[in-house]
């Protein structure tokens, strides 16, 4: 495919050998003449804006819903008194939760037990971490299921996934393996503090004398 030249000082030149000519990234010249469709003399002639001129008050914050206003991030931990991280860990769509709102015990956007989450199931009001103790279910699965949009009495009565525990138990379980794993002797196939004998007495015992020329 042949380049595209466009005429300039009388010959055809490459985007590319105008830019080196008068001093502009290519890129730059390319979007003018090939994006915007404009002419050579234009786009030579067009001054080029610094990237800290093309938005003077720089990048807006996003604005999240808090308290009936359209408030940032830095915004609303200023007026709660608590660092931006605990704001976005309370975000959910384009709103803040706000005290009371499926609080959740580990953000630090509460001062418990006065706001703790009340629960009513079958005429009895529990707080989710008594309804967590007697369900069996954790107090962390409940606030999560709620800010998820569960209601809070779905929340507490479904029982966990036990696929979800299943898998829980098999990397439980993977972990030890491969503890027990670490601990044996890389040579002799037994525990590396079990045997007096450095060789020990599995079959890195005969590899070493297969290795050595020795027979077992």
């Amino acid at each position: 495919m042949n380049r595209r030249l466009f005429t300039y000082q009388g010959a055809g030149r490459s985007i590319r050998e105008i830019a080196r000519m008068v001093g502009m990234k290519p890129s730059t010249l390319h979007f003018r003449l090939c994006v915007k469709g404009m002419s050579v003399a234009d786009a030579i002639a067009m001054p080029i804006t610094p990237k800290h001129r093309l938005n003077p008050e720089g990048r807006q914050p996003r604005l999240y819903e808090f308290r009936g206003q359209m408030l940032d991030a830095k915004t609303i931990a200023t007026l709660i008194g608590r660092h931006r991280d605990t704001v976005y860990r309370r975000v959910v769509g384009n709103r803040v939760l706000d005290i009371g709102e499926t609080p959740d015990p580990f953000s630090g956007f509460q001062d418990a037990p006065s706001t703790a989450v009340l629960i009513t199931h079958d005429g009895e009001t529990l707080t989710a971490a008594e309804w967590a103790r007697r369900m069996g279910i954790s107090k962390e699965t409940i606030y999560s299921r709620i800010a998820y949009g569960w209601h809070p009495v779905d929340a507490i009565t479904t029982p966990p996934d036990p696929r979800f525990a299943m898998r829980t138990i098999k990397v439980r379980n993977l972990r030890i393996i491969r503890r027990i794993a670490s601990t044996f002797h890389p040579m002799t196939g037994g525990y590396a503090q079990t045997f007096a004998n450095p060789l020990g007495t599995g079959v890195g015992r005969h590899v070493h004398h297969l290795q050595s020329g020795k027979t077992a």
